[in-house]
């Protein structure tokens, strides 16, 4: 039986995925080779988003240099994208999660179901039975980001970045276990793709045109280094992405935020002093400066 494939999110990742999907499902027997994607009701250049990708094919307020394929279709009708598909994918931040469930509950198909289906020549999977690890590196890494871009933007050097790093994932590794200790989480997961090698990978770039920024990972280290390099007229995290042409939301300073608001209800601030000194400093609490020093007493040099 031909299924249907349905994509939900039309941000920066979803748009990357949808891609993925729609040149997998356009060579293949067993779907049909239209992939419907929800996109939300926005406009570009007085049109709908949805009329311009489906026109142009191109996502320009997200990921606008990304040719995709024809035979996506995108609609805002979210009953429309779900209630015929057989596999549904959802790219959205955890904290849209429960949004989106109660969105689309009562269109769902009773046999549908989700699951990740990203493979193709240029996109390779590994799979870990470290689930918890996986979403926790993902989220947690930005607010490492925004620590690394902090200390570009102080010139601190990049032995000391690399410190920071360091530190950083390491307060990552301890805070899936104290949050999750049965739930098999695993060091060596903050190694993978979605801890510390992306990260890296996104160090190398420089990019001074914040209009240009199209991965989260960027936009984070981008928004450390601008925090941080002018001490006289600092910007908010709001001015910043008020530059980007797409609409957005710095992630890492939110979740930097929630992260704060577990801990203090834990009093465990003193045990995760990098994660505690990025929310104070996106909060404008303390300076960027301040970051080495809030540091120099952590817990991994006991």
């Amino acid at each position: 039986m031909i299924k249907r494939v349905s994509v939900l999110g039309c941000g920066s990742w979803g748009t990357a995925i949808v891609k993925v999907v729609a040149d997998n499902v356009a060579s293949s027997g067993e779907f049909y080779s239209e992939v419907y994607w929800y996109v939300r009701d926005e406009e570009h250049d007085d049109q709908s988003l949805t009329t311009w990708i489906n026109k142009d094919h191109t996502n320009p307020n997200y990921l606008p240099k990304l040719k995709l394929p024809t035979n996506i279709i995108a609609s805002s009708d979210i009953r429309k994208v779900v209630e015929s598909a057989d596999i549904i994918m959802a790219v959205y931040p955890p904290f849209y999660i429960i949004w989106l469930v109660n969105h689309v509950k009562e269109f769902v198909r009773e046999k549908a179901y989700f699951v990740s289906f990203c493979k193709t020549d240029y996109m390779k999977l590994v799979i870990t039975q470290d689930d918890v690890g996986v979403e926790l590196c993902g989220s947690l890494k930005n607010v490492v980001a925004i620590a690394a871009g902090i200390c570009d933007g102080l010139k601190l050097g990049d032995n000391t970045k690399a410190d920071v790093i360091r530190i950083g994932f390491w307060e990552v590794s301890e805070l899936m276990h104290e949050l999750f200790p049965d739930r098999g989480t695993n060091y060596l997961t903050t190694e993978q793709s979605c801890g510390i090698a992306e990260l890296f990978m996104c160090m190398s770039h420089k990019i001074d045109d914040i209009s240009d920024i199209g991965d989260l990972d960027l936009l984070n280290i981008s928004i450390g280094r601008r925090l941080s390099n002018n001490d006289n007229n600092r910007p908010s995290i709001r001015s910043i992405t008020d530059k980007i042409p797409y609409r957005t939301f710095v992630d890492g300073a939110e979740y930097a935020k929630q992260i704060y608001s577990i801990l203090a209800d834990r009093r465990r601030t003193g045990h995760f002093p990098l994660f505690v000194a990025v929310h104070r400093i996106c909060q404008n609490e303390i300076k960027p400066q301040e970051l080495i020093t809030c540091l120099q007493s952590h817990p991994i040099h006991a």
